[in-house]
C-alpha cells in the first residue's frame, strides 16, 4: 500500500497541536487519533497500513510517535490517567510565543493556521489512578480486525451483558456492521432496542446518525450505535437532538472500557 500518502512530520506535528487546542481537554489516544485522521483528511484505507508486521497501524504508531516528540518541545504532557493534555504554554491564547518559535524552528511554518477555531479556556491538570494506556489500543486493533462471525459473537456478548435480550441480527449493515433488534428490561418494563455495532476506523459523521435513525422510526423506541472509533462532534448533537428519537453512542474507548469491566475476553 502507499505509504506517500501518510501524513508528513509537519502536518502530524501541527495537526496534533490544532485538534488539542480544539478538544480543550485531555484525552485517550484513540480519541485523539480519530480526531487527528479526520483533521488531516486522512481515508480508512490509509489508516489501515500495517506498522511492519505487528498489530498496530501505521498512522497510529506515527501520532503516538508525534505526541512523544511535542512531549520533549513542552506542548503536550501524558497524565497519570494515560490522558494527553495541552501544556500551560500550549494552552496559552495566544499560543506561547517561546513555544511557537520551538515548532517553527522543529518542523516549519504552521499550514492549518487557518483552520484553527478559537482559542480554548485553560483546563485544570487531570487527576486519578495510573492506568495502562496500551491495553485499549491493543483491544480496539483486535476488535477491529475481527472476522464478521468473531465481530457478531462479541457484539451479543455485550449486547447481552448490557441487558438487552431477545437479540435478532439482521443481514450485514454497511460500514462493515451489524444492525439488529433487542429488548431491554426496566424492572417490569420492556421496551424495544435498535442497535448497530460499527466495526470501523473512521469516524462516525452526520449522515450515519440521519440513516441510523430512518431505519430506527418505526421500529424501535431506542437507538444505540456501537463503534470502534469516534463520532464526529455533528454527529453527537444530531443522536442527541431533542425533537427526534434518542440515538445513545459508545465510542471506540468507551466499548474497551465496557468490555473490561464486564470481563469479556475477545
Amino acid at each position: 500500500m502507499n505509504r506517500t500518502k501518510l501524513p508528513s512530520e509537519k502536518q502530524l506535528a501541527w495537526g496534533t497541536f490544532h485538534v488539542m487546542r480544539k478538544l480543550a481537554r485531555p484525552a485517550l489516544i484513540y480519541e485523539i487519533n480519530d480526531r487527528l485522521a479526520e483533521f488531516l483528511h486522512v481515508s480508512g484505507k490509509v489508516r489501515r497500513i500495517r506498522h511492519g508486521r505487528g498489530p498496530e497501524f501505521e498512522f497510529d504508531f506515527r501520532a503516538e510517535w508525534m505526541r512523544s516528540k511535542l512531549q520533549t518541545l513542552d506542548v503536550l504532557y501524558n497524565s497519570s490517567r494515560g490522558e494527553w493534555a495541552l501544556t500551560r504554554a500550549g494552552r496559552k491564547a495566544p499560543i506561547d510565543q517561546e513555544l511557537f518559535r520551538k515548532l517553527v524552528a522543529k518542523y516549519g511554518s504552521d499550514p492549518y493556521r487557518h483552520q484553527s477555531n478559537r482559542d480554548p479556556e485553560p483546563i485544570s491538570n487531570p487527576i486519578g489512578h495510573n492506568i495502562d494506556r496500551d491495553w485499549r489500543r491493543n483491544l480496539l486493533n483486535s476488535i477491529r480486525n475481527m472476522n464478521r462471525s468473531s465481530f457478531e459473537t462479541m457484539c451479543r456478548k455485550f449486547l447481552n451483558e448490557s441487558g438487552i435480550e431477545r437479540i435478532d441480527i439482521t443481514e450485514k449493515a454497511s460500514n462493515s456492521g451489524i444492525e439488529g433488534t433487542g429488548f431491554f428490561r426496566v424492572s417490569i418494563i420492556s421496551f424495544r432496542v435498535f442497535f448497530g455495532c460499527r466495526q470501523s476506523v473512521d469516524s462516525i459523521s452526520l449522515p450515519e446518525i440521519i440513516s441510523f435513525r430512518g431505519t430506527m422510526v418505526g421500529r424501535a423506541e431506542k437507538g444505540l450505535l456501537v463503534a470502534t472509533s469516534s463520532f464526529t462532534e455533528s454527529a453527537q448533537k444530531e443522536a442527541a437532538r431533542i425533537d427526534a428519537p434518542t440515538i445513545d453512542l459508545i465510542d471506540g474507548i468507551s466499548l474497551c472500557n465496557h468490555l473490561k469491566k464486564m470481563n469479556i475476553k475477545i
